[in-house]
């Protein structure tokens, strides 16, 4: 004759016997096992979120630049922009950071705060001491997107007295690095970098040194003339 072998067992906090070999020991048993398989899954491979890549980013720090309290009034003392209208269309839409040592700094410390490391992807090896102006355009011209085109963009930096046409006109393709940094780089605008040839005396290479008075970058094609000025 089989006799009923019972078992005890622990069931949401409480002892419960129950008979060996009976459905509920059996689904309890595949509980057991289904959660051990979780518990070591979750060890194996952390639910995204749930961990930091770096310890030293900030999660405070807004994304937005025009959000970021140490950023954005460098930002807005540096950027200059231009909107050409003609007939209700949009013809051009162009912005210019002056690249001084002011807002290398704040650019730097932002990308600190925002990605936990101080290598800051800005042409610095480019720059040197020389004088950097961070250049982005809009216009449904497709070919008046390209300020390396000779034929069809006059470049030309008025420093003071100086009168400059930039030794580097550099695309700079990798959006993704300065999106966090300048509001306007989107999908449909192009980027670049200009470089003059401002001798490391007079670019402001230390927060003591002043710009001179008047800082003009002119850009003037058969679609547009531009003057962006630094005071």
């Amino acid at each position: 004759m089989n006799q009923n072998v019972t078992e005890e067992i622990e069931f949401q906090g409480q002892p419960k016997r129950v008979t060996k070999g009976s459905s509920f020991l059996k689904e309890m048993r595949s509980l057991r096992i289904l959660c051990s398989l979780a518990a070591v899954f979750l060890g194996v491979f952390p639910i995204q979120g749930c961990t930091s890549t770096s310890e030293n980013v900030e999660s405070s720090i807004p994304l937005s630049p025009l959000q970021d309290a140490e950023y954005a009034p460098v930002f807005e003392k540096w950027n200059r922009e231009a909107h050409i209208v003609d007939q209700f269309q949009k013809r051009i839409d162009m912005h210019a950071v002056l690249l001084t040592d002011e807002f290398r700094r704040a650019y730097a410390a932002r990308w600190q705060r925002l990605r936990g490391d101080t290598n800051a992807r800005l042409p610095e090896e480019m720059l040197g001491g020389k004088l950097g102006v961070f250049v982005s355009v809009f216009t449904p011209d497709r070919p008046f997107l390209r300020l390396d085109d000779k034929n069809l963009w006059s470049i030309r930096l008025r420093y003071g007295p100086t009168q400059l046409t930039p030794s580097v006109v550099k695309s700079l393709r990798e959006k993704e690095y300065f999106e966090p940094y300048f509001p306007f780089v989107s999908l449909w605008t192009s980027e670049f970098l200009l470089v003059f040839d401002v001798a490391p005396s007079e670019s402001a290479p230390n927060a003591n040194l002043a710009l001179p008075q008047t800082v003009h970058l002119e850009m003037n094609s058969s679609l547009t003339k531009l003057d962006l000025g630094w005071k």
